[in-house]
């Protein structure tokens, strides 16, 4: 049986964090929330995760930041953003740093949110084959 995906989500925002888990874990993934960045380090420098889902304004450090930290440490994973707050320069930012994908935060996000992890996943396993 294949080894469920492990799934770190990063908001600042409770209410995200939790529709974002019981939405994640109902799709079938092992998954772990924190409320900031500085978390999110602490977390993946102790355990490996196939994708973050992290939101892009924080107050500790931006979700920008924390891809950078994470691929300057060689995390390996899949990274999708999430922001209420759209610009065509975060979006190209993120992206050329090796940002999977970039979705608003709509009134219906999740069915988006759906699609990309699947995509991104596949994605990720098919460089590691």
């Amino acid at each position: 049986m294949p080894q469920r995906a492990k799934v770190l989500i990063v908001d600042d925002e409770r209410s995200i964090r939790e529709l974002l888990e019981i939405f994640l874990k109902k799709e079938g993934f092992e998954v772990a929330s924190v409320s900031g960045a500085s978390d999110a380090l602490e977390r993946c420098k102790v355990s490996e995760f196939d994708l973050v889902v992290s939101d892009i304004k924080m107050p500790d450090m931006t979700g920008i930041d924390l891809l950078r930290h994470l691929r300057t440490a060689n995390f390996a994973g899949q990274f999708i953003l999430l922001t209420a707050f759209a610009s065509a320069e975060t979006a190209i930012q993120a992206l050329k740093m090796g940002a999977f994908d970039y979705i608003l935060k709509t009134e219906n996000f999740i069915e988006e949110l759906r699609i990309v992890v699947q995509a991104a996943l596949e994605s990720r396993r098919l460089r590691e084959e």
